[in-house]
């Protein structure tokens, strides 16, 4: 009972900070959910489509696998994955709250400033990250290959979001992001540079 009862806590304060800060930007006037809006790319309107479908499908899927008590693993594993799930939180409202109102999903024409300091100094995607643990964190406390699935297909569809950014950004940004993205890794580091 207390693995479900943590689990629900985690879901539920990750997805409040995430719509929690949607709310506090579209009181000053900034439409933060922009995925499926890009309009200079087909493939990125579809890629961000697909985005977001998965990342409501798999909302659904842990609450169904949670009422289920659905787990396949033993209780050890189940208490690391409310730890991962709980980094996860962490991570995602440092990262969101380090942006300030520079914070965006998916792609847009928004004029935004380049965030490099706090914890995105560290990391070119914490936010990402964070979704990713929370994702992990559930999937270990109630583990099925139906979680599985839709986890694998939500991180790996985040993981191609980050790769379009990526190509993006430095037509954004300039000489800045291309400096940011020779130091800082993708997910977690510093990269070694002068070598």
């Amino acid at each position: 009972m207390l693995i479900k009862i943590y689990t629900i806590i985690v879901i539920t304060l990750f997805y409040l900070i995430y719509f929690g800060k949607m709310f506090i930007q579209s009181r000053k006037g900034i439409k933060t959910n922009q995925l499926g809006k890009y309009k200079h790319n087909k493939r990125v309107v579809f890629q961000e489509i697909v985005l977001r479908i998965i990342t409501t499908t798999i909302v659904i899927v842990q609450v169904i696998s949670i009422i289920l008590n659905w787990s396949l693993l033993n209780t050890t594993y189940r208490y690391v994955g409310l730890v991962i799930g709980t980094l996860g939180v962490i991570v995602f409202f440092i990262s969101i709250v380090t942006m300030r109102d520079s914070w965006r999903a998916g792609l847009t024409d928004d004029k935004t400033e380049l965030i490099t300091k706090g914890i995105y100094g560290f990391s070119r995607n914490p936010a990402f990250l964070g979704f990713d643990l929370v994702y992990v964190g559930v999937l270990l406390s109630y583990f099925s290959y139906f979680l599985l699935i839709v986890s694998v297909i939500a991180i790996v569809s985040l993981h191609l979001q980050i790769l379009t950014e990526e190509k993006t950004l430095p037509s954004v940004f300039g000489e800045d992001y291309k400096q940011y993205f020779l130091n800082v890794r993708r997910y977690f580091g510093k990269k070694k540079t002068g070598m």
